[in-house]
């Protein structure tokens, strides 16, 4: 996509660079008027370029984010669904639907009254 977009500029660029010279009276010598084209359309193009320079570095800083901090996110987000944990409210623990309705106490991860729990937490 990248070619695709520089290209596409370039072409722009080169119409303006082209219908400014068309502009120019005939009388002219040549180099009088590629001078003046160049007058008439520089600021113009040279403004373009700038912003495209600053889009395709926001577009490189938008890849390091979302390598870096994203994915950093991603992760946190996963290990906040695979603990049970609510979006919103991460200290709070959502019970998996497969647990009984009644309320529970959970002990460094036993159920208190669980088969499998210690015996000092029946």
């Amino acid at each position: 996509v990248i070619p695709f977009l520089v290209l596409a500029v370039g072409v722009d660029n080169m119409f303006v660079l082209a219908h400014a010279l068309q502009r120019q009276g005939q009388a002219l010598p040549l180099a009088e008027r590629v001078a003046a084209a160049l007058s008439a359309a520089g600021p113009s193009i040279t403004l373009a370029a700038c912003c495209e320079l600053l889009a395709f570095i926001a577009i490189g800083l938008d890849f390091v984010l979302q390598v870096t901090v994203f994915v950093s996110c991603l992760a946190l987000d996963a290990h906040r669904v695979e603990q049970h944990r609510v979006d919103c409210a991460p200290c709070i623990f959502i019970r998996p639907r497969a647990q009984p309705l009644h309320a529970t106490r959970s002990y460094g991860g036993y159920e208190a009254g669980s088969e499998d729990a210690p015996p000092h937490l029946h």
